[in-house]
């Protein structure tokens, strides 16, 4: 009898150490940082500065500090990381000013999404979503080609060269 208690309380002991192994889960997401320049008054996202890369999104008074991928800033017109030259704030003061461009697109956008030339041999190009046009620019010293459906240099467009 002594026997079969003695393989009960082992039994039961392999039963009890196995089944305390708990895996170790180990998360890889960033740290949940508050807002830097910004006090959470409102919902909703605000910029951080002009031409920050950050960005603070506010939910019931809580601010919560995002960063846009690289080589990309916070644009507080289109609440969108976007491209520096995309955006005003971040226009460089040692920079020639930029000649007046239109605030539509000249292309006439239809139910197509996608990036469409506005013109032959432009740095402005116009970016379409469900039949609603938004005029976009290259960075200086480009044009947009709808071959390539980017920004080149004017000499790799065959319209520039006429």
């Amino acid at each position: 009898m002594t026997h079969i208690q003695l393989v009960t309380v082992l039994f039961c002991n392999v039963l009890i150490a196995s089944s305390s192994t708990v895996p170790v889960t180990t998360f890889t997401t960033e740290p949940i940082l508050p807002c830097l320049a910004h006090e959470c008054v409102d919902d909703g996202y605000f910029s951080e500065g002009a031409c920050e890369d950050t960005f603070c999104q506010c939910i019931g008074g809580e601010g919560y500090l995002h960063t846009c991928q690289e080589g990309t800033f916070y644009d507080p017109v289109l609440e969108v990381c976007n491209w520096p030259w995309n955006i005003p704030s971040c226009s460089s003061t040692t920079a020639p000013p930029p000649t007046p461009s239109p605030s539509e697109c000249v292309y006439q956008c239809a139910e197509e999404n996608g990036l469409f030339a506005d013109g032959c041999c432009e740095e402005n190009y116009c970016q379409c979503f469900h039949g609603e046009g938004f005029l976009q620019h290259c960075p200086p010293g480009s044009v947009f080609s709808q071959e390539e459906g980017f920004c080149v240099e004017p000499e790799n467009v065959e319209c520039c060269q006429e």
